[in-house]
């Protein structure tokens, strides 16, 4: 099963985040094969969760504040075991224009 949740600001329309959850005995995510022995080994369900926020605006185009990836399992007694999180921020961001000059001669 794949869900997907999308956060639209409704005073100006724009996407904050995106997020995509893959909860199943066959994810399609990542390194596939590893993801399949590890949830074998434990028998587990996989859920792998990717999140891209867009918190920067700059002349009405959003760019990414932070985006990370998440790889749980699911236990049989209903356990959570996180084996990583990989977080990503994207900050200070130098913006700048560049002049040309055309010569026709």
């Amino acid at each position: 099963m794949k869900k997907q949740k999308v956060l639209i600001s409704v005073l100006i329309f724009v996407l904050l985040s995106f997020q995509i959850f893959s909860q199943t005995d066959n994810p399609k995510s990542g390194d596939q094969e590893e993801v399949e022995k590890i949830a074998k080994v434990l028998n587990a369900k996989p859920k792998i969760t990717f999140v891209s926020e867009y918190a920067f605006e700059k002349n009405e185009i959003r760019f990414p504040s932070k985006y990370y990836v998440e790889e749980i399992y699911i236990l049989q007694d209903g356990y959570r075991f996180r084996r990583s999180k990989t977080t990503i921020i994207y900050d200070n961001y130098k913006f700048f224009t560049c002049d040309t000059k055309v010569n026709i001669r």
